[in-house]
């Protein structure tokens, strides 16, 4: 992510608990990604909140994921930011 304008990374620790994984924190996930500026989210609804307050005139927003961003409806998130 070090060529995006604004890196944002979004993790559920129920999830990671439910894997039987080890808790991660904030501080390691801007450190293995080696961004400062890095914004993270634990909670979808804030993801979706921060998101629906930005503007993306002229911007491009990639969205990747292993899983479902804890069932975030993307048509309805499309919608809502003029995407579609």
């Amino acid at each position: 992510m070090n060529e995006a304008d604004e890196a944002i990374v979004y993790f559920n620790p129920h999830t990671i608990a439910h894997k039987k994984l080890k808790p991660i924190t904030e501080e390691q996930v801007k450190s293995a990604f080696a961004r400062n500026d890095l914004k993270i989210f634990t909670d979808s609804n804030e993801l979706v909140s921060y998101l629906k307050s930005e503007k993306f005139d002229n911007k491009n927003l990639l969205m990747m994921s292993s899983g479902n961003f804890d069932g975030i409806d993307f048509n309805k998130l499309g919608e809502d930011l003029n995407l579609n």
